[in-house]
């Protein structure tokens, strides 16, 4: 992921992905991972703090900073 808007809008594609239906599966694969796994996420390119949590919300998910 490039941004953490993509937590919340995973179908969102930067200028980066360069296989669009591939990196959104990638996307939703490590989102669901991290959220049912209570796992820390490491998100190298995110501003601020690259370190959280993902929740899952509803139908989608949350990111929480650490």
């Amino acid at each position: 992921m490039h941004h953490p808007i993509q937590v919340y809008r995973p179908e969102w594609n930067s200028c980066f992905c360069e296989f669009n239906e591939q990196a959104i599966e990638s996307r939703l694969w490590a989102l669901a991972y991290a959220a049912d796994r209570n796992a820390l996420y490491f998100g190298t390119h995110f501003p601020g703090s690259s370190a959280g949590y993902v929740t899952r919300d509803g139908d989608g998910f949350k990111w929480r900073y650490e």
